[in-house]
């Protein structure tokens, strides 16, 4: 029987290789939003995990002014949970929030005021960034 030993530099590259792939793998993913409030309104912006159906937790909120912008995170949750951003209007406390589940990495929510056909008091756009 004929034993064939692996060169040096196939073990370094499987070992670069699981690296990688390990590496990439985070086990705690990681959430951030940038709120740009292009509107004339106040709004609460909330970065929330919802572990159940009935729980929701803060992670991060700000109160973010007209024409100003603000960062929410990065937050750390965990990788089965659901992460929303929600937009609360500050002025009306009978409107509902606007909730968008979002996925791991960076997102921008772009907040403008709502057209005269629509029936809220602003529109939201999200997108990865």
């Amino acid at each position: 029987m004929i034993h064939q030993s692996r060169s040096p530099l196939y073990l370094v590259a499987v070992s670069l290789l699981l690296a990688a792939i390990l590496g990439g793998c985070s086990a705690m993913p990681t959430y951030s939003v940038r709120v740009e409030n292009l509107s004339s309104k106040a709004v609460l912006a909330q970065l929330e995990r919802r572990p159940s159906m009935n729980d929701s937790m803060v992670m991060d909120s700000a109160r973010v002014e007209g024409d100003s912008v603000v960062q929410l995170g990065p937050h750390e949750a965990p990788p089965l949970e659901r992460v929303y951003i929600v937009i609360k209007s500050t002025d009306n406390g009978h409107s509902l929030p606007e909730s968008h589940k979002i996925r791991r990495g960076s997102w921008v929510v772009t907040i403008s005021d709502g057209s005269i056909n629509s029936w809220g008091a602003y529109e939201i756009s999200v997108r990865k960034e």
